[in-house]
């Protein structure tokens, strides 16, 4: 087990306070596959309302400071964008039927059907 030392720069903060068994190693593997289960399919962007969820669920399990920053803020050499939320994405063939689709991190691989060809880019449409 690690414990966080800030003072320490020498070994990234990180030093030995014991051990874990191995149960005790299976049971912080199945709570981090829970967790990582958990924020997987959540479609999240720099902006928008998948990284406020995924940061509430950050939260529940250490406190964090959570800060919004407006639209057009200039942060360095950056300014903060519009926010934007997916709520589906997907490619149509000629036909107009689906052959790719997704919804962020979770792909539905029953709709994965391949393209066989190229694709120019002048043939998207923003709908």
């Amino acid at each position: 087990m690690a414990e966080y030392d800030s003072s320490d720069t020498g070994t990234a903060g990180l030093k030995e306070v014991g051990s874990v068994s191995s149960s005790g190693a299976a049971l912080v593997g199945q709570e981090m596959h829970e967790f990582i289960s958990e924020l997987y399919p959540i479609c999240r962007s720099i902006t928008g309302n998948g990284v406020r969820q995924t940061l509430g669920l950050i939260n529940r399990r250490m406190p964090l400071e959570i800060k919004e920053v407006p639209t057009g803020t200039k942060v360095f050499d950056w300014v903060v964008p519009k926010e934007w939320n997916i709520s589906d994405a997907f490619v149509k063939n000629a036909k107009g039927e689906k052959v790719k689709s997704a919804y962020c991190g979770l792909q539905r691989p029953s709709q994965q059907k391949g393209i066989g060809g190229r694709i120019e880019a002048a043939s998207f449409q923003h709908t």
